[in-house]
């Protein structure tokens, strides 16, 4: 997160990790193909932004870089 910003650098999502504050994290969006890594951090895969069968056309390949569940 930018410092004193409310808002991610270009490329980064602001997603709430912690349901119990309103503190976002900065996590890196990806595209691809699921098997092919692409996420910069260790341990981190790209997970789908939308569920099976929900995303607009076009869209089905987008997520965010995080551990998955």
């Amino acid at each position: 997160m930018s410092s004193g910003e409310d808002t991610c650098d270009e490329g980064l999502q602001c997603w709430n990790v912690d349901p119990d504050t309103s503190v976002g994290t900065c996590l890196a969006m990806c595209t691809g193909t699921w098997d092919a890594p692409s996420c910069p951090g260790q341990g981190q895969e790209c997970v789908a932004w939308y569920g099976p069968d929900q995303a607009p056309p076009g869209y089905e390949n987008v997520g965010l870089c995080g551990v998955p569940p």
